[in-house]
């Protein structure tokens, strides 16, 4: 009788082996899933303009990240230099960065203070060297930060002991003059920083250098209470004084108080402004952005309303944040922290209502 082959088991090395190369497939599988949540896509988003023969002077263009897409960690802050959008995730302690069209370039991780475990953004500038200035309040100061690679460049109103630039002298509680105890904004206009303070009421101001150069704001009556938002409009630093429900405009040198927008706002936060004058405030509570003439005294239109083109497409806003607006194109860009998403409308120009 012959002998017949019996079946071998399989060897463990060999099973080990298959298991693994099942784990790293899987893994790869993840982070190609997980990237592709997190990118709008090589085409960005097809904005839409207005409808043909429309008489609007709003109208939704899109939003990013697309339906379907990883949302974005709470959008606070945003700004852009012509070629990118940096929005501030307060959530994630990161900074995304976006073409104007909405297709994602890249993630920069904003660098944590000593101690902190993570950064908390909550609004940026881009300064005129092309650097980042991003407001941590966790971190109680304002990074620099290269804008291509994420690097901290330095650090203004942290501590002296922190490595701050421009801790110059002391005050009475024993923090350096220049220590930002909660800053909540910033705006740059021609070298200058100015940084809004909710713990001393006051707007800070420092040089290119990052030195203090002083503070404004303190004799203001009522005083300032916690501002969301800083713009420089013709020569005057606009503030959005959000529990105040005011908008307020400061001599950026003295900062006496030189007007306001004659209209009570509902949690006002981020400001802007387009190249004819026209004041574009975000009011939270309202779920809009109401833009004011030239001179403050009135509304002239309402961005996110049931009035604008597209509202019932996704041009609702559930809590906007701050506001950029692109002269090139003509669309205002919102970060809105309940969708997750930056929204964008067409603004009709003045010239052609």
């Amino acid at each position: 009788m012959g002998v017949t082959d019996t079946p071998r088991g399989v060897r463990p090395r060999t099973l080990w082996t298959a298991i693994g190369v099942i784990l790293v497939c899987a893994a790869l599988a993840f982070a190609l899933w997980y990237l592709s949540q997190r990118r709008s896509g090589p085409a960005g988003v097809d904005y839409r303009r207005f409808q043909p023969d429309s008489v609007a002077t709003v109208s939704f263009a899109g939003q990013f990240p697309d339906d379907g897409r990883r949302l974005l960690e709470r959008p606070l802050g945003i700004d852009g230099d012509g070629d990118r959008l940096y929005v501030a995730l307060a959530d994630s302690g990161t900074i995304a960065v976006f073409r104007y069209d909405g297709s994602e370039l890249a993630t920069l991780v904003v660098p944590p203070a000593e101690g902190a475990p993570v950064a908390y953004p909550v609004d940026l500038r881009i300064d005129d060297d092309g650097s980042l200035l991003v407001v941590d309040t966790s971190g109680q100061r304002v990074v620099r930060m290269d804008a291509r690679d994420g690097n901290e460049l330095a650090v203004l109103g942290a501590p002296a002991d922190d490595g701050a630039v421009g801790g110059r002298g002391s005050s009475a509680s024993g923090r350096s003059e220049g220590t930002l105890i909660q800053p909540t904004a910033i705006e740059v206009h021609e070298g200058t920083v100015f940084v809004a303070d909710a713990g001393d009421s006051t707007v800070k101001v420092y040089d290119s250098g990052g030195e203090l150069v002083g503070a404004i704001g303190a004799g203001i009556e009522p005083p300032l209470t916690f501002v969301s938002g800083m713009r420089v409009i013709d020569g005057v630093l606009w503030v959005s004084d959000a529990n105040a429900g005011r908008a307020i405009a400061l001599d950026p040198g003295s900062g006496s108080m030189q007007g306001s927008l004659q209209r009570r706002l509902d949690l006002p936060r981020g400001i802007a402004a387009d190249s004819a004058g026209r004041i574009f405030v975000v009011e939270t509570f309202g779920r809009v952005v109401r833009v004011f003439s030239p001179e403050g005294d009135r509304v002239v239109d309402v961005v996110g309303d049931a009035g604008t083109e597209g509202y019932t497409r996704g041009g609702a806003l559930n809590s906007p944040e701050k506001v950029l607006y692109d002269e090139r194109s003509n669309r205002l860009y919102v970060t809105d922290s309940a969708a997750g998403r930056v929204k964008v409308y067409n603004i009709r120009k003045e010239d052609d209502q």
